[in-house]
This record gives structure tokens, sequence and C-alpha cells, in this order.
């Protein structure tokens, strides 16, 4: 049986960036789901199976704040083992904001090349891979 593809959830507004990122990841195999704002986050969420989060933190409406909080009230599992990834223009305000919580925070601009590794190079790809 082939393994499912793992599912990455895309939280940004920033479409040109997030299509080509989109691109990439969908080139390695990776199912990407992007949606440009929080409240649409919070409806992919409910909806898809998603196994890592790629969010900005500074959107339109809701900040990437919101959503995290959500997501570690109903989704905790994405905030272990680095499967929920803040790439900002903001990281200082998100350290502060995320007060000692440790999950892997990028500065844009960052090469695509960068946050490839950080989603390829994770403890649990192996084990998600293998999920039915």
């Amino acid at each position: 049986m082939d393994a499912s593809p793992i599912n990455i959830l895309l939280v940004d507004d920033s479409e040109a960036w997030c299509a080509a990122l989109k691109l990439a990841l969908q080139r390695l195999g990776f199912e990407v789901r992007w949606v440009g704002n929080v409240e649409d986050g919070m409806v992919a969420l409910s909806e898809w199976d998603v196994d890592c989060i790629i969010s900005d933190f500074t959107m339109p409406g809701l900040s990437g704040g919101h959503l995290f909080d959500h997501v570690k009230e109903k989704y905790p599992h994405l905030i272990e083992n680095g499967r929920y990834i803040f790439v900002t223009s903001s990281a200082e305000t998100v350290k502060r904001y995320l007060d000692g919580i440790e999950i892997p925070i990028r500065q844009k601009p960052i090469p695509l090349s960068e946050v490839l590794d950080l989603v390829t190079n994770k403890k649990w790809e192996a084990r998600l891979l293998g999920k039915a």
C-alpha cells in the first residue's frame, strides 16, 4: 500500500510567495493547501487532515497568533516536533508572543530552500510517510 502524502497547510497573505512554496513542496511529493487568512486556515483545519502548518504571523484580520492559539487548543499534536512553523517578517514579535514555546520561527525574506529544509528534515516525517 502506498503511503499517504504529508498534508501541509500554508496560511499567509503573500500570494506570490505561497504559490512558489506550494509548487516546490508539491514537486517533493507533499499535498499543499494555501489559504490567505487565519479564518480560512481554521476552516481548512476542520476539513482536512493537516500534518504541518507553515504560517505567517502578521496578516489582515486575525493574526497568526490567533491561529496558533486555536491549533494549541484543538490540535496540540501539530505544535509538537516542529510541525507548526512560523515564516514571518515579525520573528521577534512571534518569539515574544510564544513566550518560551519552542517551534521553528524564520524571518522573511527567506529562501524557499530553507523552508523546504525545515519541512523535509523533520523527525516526524518518517512516521507520517507510513500513515495509512
